[in-house]
């Protein structure tokens, strides 16, 4: 599908109309993710869960190397963005509860160390998380691997910063969404 030049046409539409796209990937994919987003430049790309890397399988696996080329392809496009989400279910392989932190935080950590904060942002991935674990789980998880230490500019980017940015969420329409009085 990702080359299929009727996909590719209207991928690059959702661009001149300033649309962006939440792209649903795995390993094996993401070098077509890249370029297609080469092919669209004008293009939101939104990467969602880490790019779907299979973290059952741990990073001694064929898998994470995979996964690590082809996010570094992704991550050299300027207008890709990507969610730190979906973990749990890739590492719980249906089984609730049946992840760690310590399983999760390889991924959690290349991700942003690939991409730079400035690219990726904090999302809960409601309600398949309730397929793995808690919200609380989760959201313990990201501040434990990611957010204890960091700088406050760090944490806004990563927990608010980037997703305005990359759903073009103006600093009005965030308060007026998240604070209603």
């Amino acid at each position: 599908m990702l080359q299929n030049d009727s996909f590719i046409r209207g991928f690059c539409e959702l661009g001149r109309r300033n649309l962006s796209f939440d792209m649903l990937s795995n390993p094996s994919v993401l070098e077509q993710v890249a370029e297609l987003g080469r092919r669209c430049p004008e293009t939101i790309l939104i990467l969602d869960h880490l790019g779907g890397p299979a973290i059952s399988e741990g990073t001694q696996s064929p898998q994470y190397d995979l996964w690590k080329a082809g996010m570094r392809q992704l991550a050299k496009r300027p207008r890709t963005y990507v969610k730190i989400s979906g973990a749990p279910g890739e590492a719980a392989h249906g089984v609730f509860g049946n992840w760690t932190v310590e399983q999760v935080a390889p991924f959690m950590r290349d991700t942003v160390d690939i991409f730079g904060v400035e690219k990726c942002f904090f999302a809960g991935n409601w309600f398949f998380l309730d397929l793995a674990g808690t919200y609380v789980s989760w959201a313990s998880a990201v501040k434990q691997v990611l957010l204890e230490g960091a700088t406050n500019e760090f944490v806004v980017r990563l927990l608010r910063g980037t997703a305005a940015e990359a759903y073009r969420i103006s600093d009005s329409e965030w308060m007026i969404e998240h604070h209603p009085d």
